[in-house]
């Protein structure tokens, strides 16, 4: 009889913890913070600056750091300037009622596109001659259209077609009077050999790099406000 008013008393003083427990909880949590840093990435020349931003951050505190003061230096606003070629990763790090909270962006700091554009002909080249195909010459004239097409592409992404509805070919000057006529485009790659491997790694731009019926080449390399890297390749041969 003992044993079993002492499990009741056990069973009792259970409930008593767990409505206690239960009882302590507050109804109410507060909500996580919705920071968020505007940008994860981003391409900058040499000599430019940014201004990055954590959204929703008013009420506040925000430390900014960079991983590499001599390739990217911020300020203690945000904003970023662009001193020599290379990486650094951009630290917002965010305080709000005791909590501490990181946000990232990735810098990369190029020279400048026209050394890029040399380089990626030059590696598309080197892609030809390693299937045996003989190297393309640069031309000029199809360096205004794919500079024309670069800017394009920023603002119309992965389109073959221009912004008034006419195939990319319309961008080639009439002087040129290509026979054949190729595109390759791609975006958000740092480097010439990300871009070269990148076609290269694709059926269809593959194609355009190692044809057989296209003489000529030029390469833009567009940097847009977004931050990204536009490149386009136009092939061609004149009738």
């Amino acid at each position: 009889m003992k044993q079993q008013g002492r499990r009741v008393f056990q069973i009792i003083l259970a409930v008593i913890v767990l409505v206690t427990a239960i009882g302590g909880m507050p109804l109410q949590t507060e909500a996580a913070p919705t920071f968020q840093m505007n940008r994860t990435k981003k391409t900058m020349v040499i000599g430019s600056s940014y201004q990055f931003r954590v959204t929703d951050s008013a009420s506040a505190k925000v430390t900014w750091t960079s991983s590499n003061k001599r390739v990217a230096s911020v300020s203690r606003t945000g904003r970023v300037r662009a001193k020599r070629k290379g990486k650094a990763v951009i630290k917002a790090n965010v305080k709000k009622n005791g909590k501490t909270t990181t946000y990232k962006c990735t810098v990369t700091v190029i020279t400048q596109q026209k050394s890029y554009e040399t380089d990626t002909v030059r590696l598309i080249n080197k892609q030809r001659r390693r299937y045996g195909r003989p190297s393309l010459d640069y031309s000029a004239q199809l360096q205004k259209a794919a500079d024309k097409r670069a800017k394009e592409v920023a603002t119309k992404k992965y389109s073959a077609k221009r912004p008034n509805g006419t195939y990319f070919t319309s961008a080639i000057d009439m002087d040129y009077n290509y026979a054949r006529a190729g595109q390759t485009i791609g975006c958000d790659f740092a480097t010439p050999a990300d871009i070269v491997d990148a076609w290269m790694n694709t059926a269809g731009t593959k194609a355009h790099i190692l044809s057989r019926y296209y003489t000529d080449v030029a390469v833009s390399v567009y940097l847009a406000d977004d931050g990204y890297l536009y490149w386009v390749a136009i092939f061609a041969c004149r009738k």
